[in-house]
């Protein structure tokens, strides 16, 4: 995390972006990071993770999918890349939320 916050650091002070978009879930340990540092919406891009968090061996895929259903809440926006994603999106985590609450 040292180096994602000094990114934060460097963005907010150097390019004061209006928004952080991380390029797929593999980045989803940084969105913290990113809103409560630079106060900006974070949009996070589905490209097709599923086929690597699949193929994650146990306990890593379910630390992985951890982290991710943890950081769900610090970004503002999914943004899929076909409908594929969209649905696998759905299916994969709103289930799984649910069943946590």
């Amino acid at each position: 995390m040292k180096e994602v916050r000094r990114l934060a650091a460097f963005l907010k002070g150097e390019i004061k972006p209006d928004i952080v978009t991380l390029p797929n879930l593999m980045f989803m340990g940084s969105a913290r990071v990113f809103r409560e540092e630079l106060k900006l919406p974070v949009v996070c891009e589905l490209t097709g993770e599923d086929i690597f968090l699949d193929a994650l061996a146990e306990p890593n895929r379910t630390q992985a999918r951890e982290v991710i259903r943890r950081s769900v809440p610090y970004v503002s926006r999914f943004v899929a890349t076909c409908d594929y994603y969209a649905i696998r999106w759905r299916r994969t985590w709103t289930s799984r939320a649910s069943e946590s609450t």
